[in-house]
């Protein structure tokens, strides 16, 4: 399968294929709604641009960040969650998501080598962690971590993706086992596909000023780091004008003959694709409305 960097889905992509296929012309395009969301974006684009027709909205709110106190930690260190990297057993997202990682906690607790397991509060999300290490390096994380992959239930890896979540104090976004071209080397050959939730970019800009990609692309490296923090696999990947968000790693089997049960998941948890932390809304001339763009499925780059 030849790949195709996650850039090439983004709005104008999308939407200059599907003018073609529509036998439209670009001028007939769109207008992008950017309906304003608070987990991504740190910097706005500019309330319009003449040259690409993205006008700005105060819409609802789709992602918020996290505001994340004080947490239920192991051996009752109040601060271990603030210095402590915690690999990921099971993240929960949304409503009532603190009810059901108690519920799911005993669970997890009575499979083999996870009696340890404990929730970890993040604001808007809770995850199930296991360990606390400085660094995620540390031998015995990197021993733990290999013996939770590849733990077994019911003939089934259902700890395969497992992960360390940074701390809340980290500032380690550009962490390179956060670059997406880098997860087929943590995660082996099947990992394919990810799920992309956000974009960065200044396309307001004919030209992009090396301070400007520099800022773009620390703010999705910030935004990694945040989906981390709540125990959400997030990936980033820059190109040369822009820089992309994507969530999980799945495998062929993932997504044919449809899509699996935990990309279906995140598809509920991550519904749009966002711009610059705003979702799109998509309109094209002689169609109509075509809604917030959604999160969809790109190739993790081979290397």
């Amino acid at each position: 399968m030849t790949w195709i960097p996650p850039y090439f889905r983004t709005t104008f992509g999308i939407l200059a294929h599907f003018a073609r296929f529509a036998g439209l012309g670009t001028t007939a395009l769109t207008a992008l709604l950017l309906v304003s969301s608070s987990v991504f974006a740190q910097k706005q684009p500019a309330p319009r641009d003449s040259k690409t027709g993205v006008d700005l909205k105060e819409g609802p709110e789709l992602f918020s960040r996290n505001r994340a106190g004080a947490g239920v930690v192991p051996k009752g260190d109040p601060n271990a969650q603030e210095r402590d990297w915690i690999i990921v057993l099971a993240a929960f997202r949304g409503e009532a998501h603190a009810q059901a990682a108690a519920e799911a906690l005993p669970k997890l607790q009575k499979v083999d080598g996870l009696g340890d397991a404990f929730v970890s509060p993040r604001g808007e999300a809770t995850f199930i962690g296991l360990g606390r290490f400085s660094e995620p390096g540390d031998e015995k994380a990197q021993a733990l971590i290999a013996e939770v992959r590849s733990t077994e239930v019911e003939q089934t890896r259902p700890f395969a993706q497992a992960f360390m979540a940074p701390p809340l104090t980290s500032d380690a976004g550009s962490r390179p086992e956060f670059n997406l071209a880098n997860a087929r080397k943590q995660f082996g050959k099947t990992a394919r596909m990810t799920l992309q939730v956000g974009v960065y970019g200044r396309d307001d800009l004919a030209k992009i000023s090396e301070k400007d990609l520099a800022e773009v692309r620390k703010t999705a490296e910030d935004a990694v780091l945040q989906l981390r923090r709540e125990g959400q696999l997030a990936f980033y990947f820059h190109s040369p004008r822009r820089s992309m968000v994507t969530i999980g790693v799945f495998a062929e089997e993932d997504i044919k003959p449809a899509d699996s049960p935990e990309i279906k998941k995140l598809r509920k948890l991550f519904p749009n694709n966002l711009y610059n932390g705003q979702g799109i809304r998509e309109k094209v001339a002689g169609v109509g409305d075509l809604g917030l763009q959604k999160s969809f499925l790109v190739q993790v780059p081979e290397r």
